[in-house]
């Protein structure tokens, strides 16, 4: 999915996913590889897939990125170190801004603010 996609899908979501996260973490330079790794019950080498983080090229835990409004914070600070990002939480639905564009309403606030993010980031690719 392209981040087009992966907005137009975050839109029609009530709720952030690990799914969710997995394709926004893409879109931001995460890949996967396959590592060899000893099975404990058996002690056979087996394949697994891990992520590979950007930032240090190393095997990494993907962040929640839908689910978390810490993970979707850390995201708008390396999109933008010095850029203005805001949550409002509301009765009826969630406000997030980047940077000055143009707000985002979703239920979900880690929702909002990851389409926030991914809404600048295409536009500021």
């Amino acid at each position: 999915m392209g981040v087009h996609d992966t907005i137009k899908a975050l839109l029609s979501t009530k709720q952030g996913s690990r799914d969710l996260d997995l394709e926004v973490a893409a879109i931001f330079g995460w890949s996967t590889a396959k590592v060899e790794t000893p099975d404990k019950a058996s002690g056979f080498l087996v394949y697994k897939t891990v992520w590979i983080d950007p930032k240090t090229s190393q095997p990494g835990f993907v962040p929640h990125y839908t689910t978390d409004l810490q993970a979707g914070y850390d995201l708008s600070a390396e999109l933008s170190p010095q850029g203005a990002v805001a949550v409002v939480i509301e009765s009826d639905a969630s406000r997030a801004t980047f940077e000055g564009e143009d707000p985002i309403y979703h239920p979900d606030p880690a929702v909002a603010l990851c389409i926030a993010c991914l809404t600048y980031a295409s536009r500021h690719a």
